[in-house]
């Protein structure tokens, strides 16, 4: 991921899906990431302390019209009315 940029630098806090760990949002951001032959945009919340590099949230997933292969380990993303796949990792 790369050239992000501040869209929204509104201090927030929020808890993770699993209901108990909170979040603190320094604002938000607009992220383009390469998705295979892609390249994608799409806007995150900046996390203070988070541990890893990103969290793929229902909204990114929702957006993208998302499918997840569990079996066959296979990520696939809509974007400009391609479906596109890529392998995930083990």
């Amino acid at each position: 991921m790369s050239n992000f940029r501040y869209i929204d630098t509104t201090v927030s806090s929020f808890v993770l899906a699993d209901g108990v760990i909170p979040l603190q949002s320094n604002g938000s951001v607009e992220l383009s990431m390469q998705f295979g032959s892609e390249l994608i945009k799409f806007h995150a919340f900046v996390i203070k302390k988070l541990g890893v590099d990103l969290i793929i949230g229902m909204d990114f997933l929702i957006i993208f019209n998302a499918n997840i292969d569990v079996k066959s380990q296979y990520l696939s993303l809509e974007t400009f009315g391609r479906r596109t796949s890529i392998r995930l990792d083990d």
